[in-house]
């Protein structure tokens, strides 16, 4: 039974860890923490922006913006490219997406590793997508994630 579970995640996954690697260049590096396979999500503000914060992963060197690629048509699925899901994204908290439940984080992650991957030409072909949707390091400034309500810390 153990045996069949693992081979039915790799079914929903569509690919084993080991196969997948990323044209971010960055993300290659055998020290670096954010590969394809460890795709963080935060909060943070741009400075190419509005100082709006938003909802970004990183991988590598690179942070991705969430809100740049549901709002450039990249995240298909059913529930990120609903109405609901949009709105998630362009969040100034992950709460939202944390209220989407574990379907909605399972699609945000399978379709970021599909289009980060080496073998996936939407973004890695398409400079001026690339050009709206990556930034440095340097320009982001990370905030809290979370927005935490009614807590009281006892001490």
């Amino acid at each position: 039974a153990g045996a069949e579970r693992e081979r039915e995640r790799e079914v929903r996954r569509g690919k084993t860890m080991a196969s997948m690697s990323s044209f971010v260049g960055s993300a290659q590096d055998p020290h670096q923490d954010f590969t394809i396979h460890n795709l963080p999500l935060g909060i943070g503000e741009t400075w190419a922006g509005d100082g709006k914060r938003t909802v970004l992963s990183r991988i590598g060197d690179t942070v991705v913006n969430l809100d740049a690629l549901a709002s450039g048509g990249f995240l298909s699925g059913p529930i990120l490219s609903s109405d609901v899901g949009r709105s998630a994204l362009r969040s100034n908290s992950l709460n939202e997406l944390a209220d989407l439940g574990p379907n909605a984080w399972f699609e945000l992650r399978q379709t970021l590793q599909r289009l980060l991957s080496s073998n996936e030409g939407v973004l890695r072909d398409d400079k001026a997508a690339r050009e709206k949707v990556f930034y440095g390091l340097d320009d982001v400034v990370m905030r809290c994630p979370m927005e935490v309500g009614d807590y009281t810390d006892f001490y």
